[in-house]
């Protein structure tokens, strides 16, 4: 999408259904990590996706999603979910967000 400065918009693209983000962020605790570790281990014991639930906030509905029982392309962990993919590792994380699917008629 493009805003002239007229104040008119003229729309560049569309039918993009995904986002993928890179970032960098500086953890106050171990506390995580502990978990997803505990996660990853769980789910290398039955060589299965592990189900786990991600408290968001009280204004939010918790996230559900599936520890991995391996990384991939140098990431330690991969989370998959209905809405999202989180691969990490350490403090680097790559974010692949989904367009929810909306209900056919």
């Amino acid at each position: 999408m493009k805003v002239f400065q007229s104040g008119s918009i003229s729309v560049l693209a569309s039918g993009i259904d995904s986002l993928s983000l890179a970032l960098q962020v500086e953890w106050q605790s171990s506390r995580l990590f502990e978990l997803l570790a505990a996660l990853k281990e769980e789910a290398k014991k039955t060589a299965q996706d592990h189900p786990a639930r991600l408290e968001v906030g009280s204004d939010n509905a918790d996230w559900l999603f599936c520890v991995k029982p391996h990384g991939k392309d140098g990431y330690e962990w991969i989370l998959t979910g209905s809405e999202l993919t989180l691969k990490g590792s350490g403090m680097d994380a790559h974010i692949h967000l989904r367009r929810r699917c909306r209900e056919r008629k």
